[in-house]
């Protein structure tokens, strides 16, 4: 199985073979921390954690880089505006949206029509 980006209303979007390393949560604490001199350590949690999914992609077709770039372009998925339903390569479901500060649309091709880019997608931690 390839990964598969769904969102209601929209023709799912599937690369046409995976990411080169297996997924990895990276979690965040959205803490402040302090200690005093001398006194205790006080911690303040703002939010729950955030939890990222780190992608990368080598030597992607050009068809997967286009149908990426206008799946992020549609006004459905608006860039990080939207949350929708990213599905691994392990048939996990994780409702995300994308988080990626890099601009998507400066891949480099790396040969003929083929391109290497990561891709970081936030995981919704209100998701049932």
């Amino acid at each position: 199985m390839f990964p598969q980006f769904s969102k209601d209303g929209m023709t799912t979007l599937i690369f046409s073979k995976g990411y080169l390393y297996p997924i990895r949560e990276n979690i965040k604490f959205n803490q402040q921390k302090e200690m005093a001199e001398g006194g205790p350590i006080r911690v303040v949690t703002w939010r729950p954690p955030t939890v990222t999914l780190p992608l990368h992609f080598e030597r992607m077709p050009l068809s997967d880089y286009q149908n990426l770039k206008a799946w992020l372009l549609s006004p459905t998925i608006n860039g990080a505006a939207n949350w929708f339903t990213f599905t691994d390569v392990n048939a996990v479901e994780y409702a995300v949206r994308w988080w990626e500060d890099n601009n998507v649309f400066s891949m480099p091709e790396v040969s003929a029509g083929l391109y290497t880019f990561d891709m970081v997608l936030i995981v919704d931690d209100f998701a049932g």
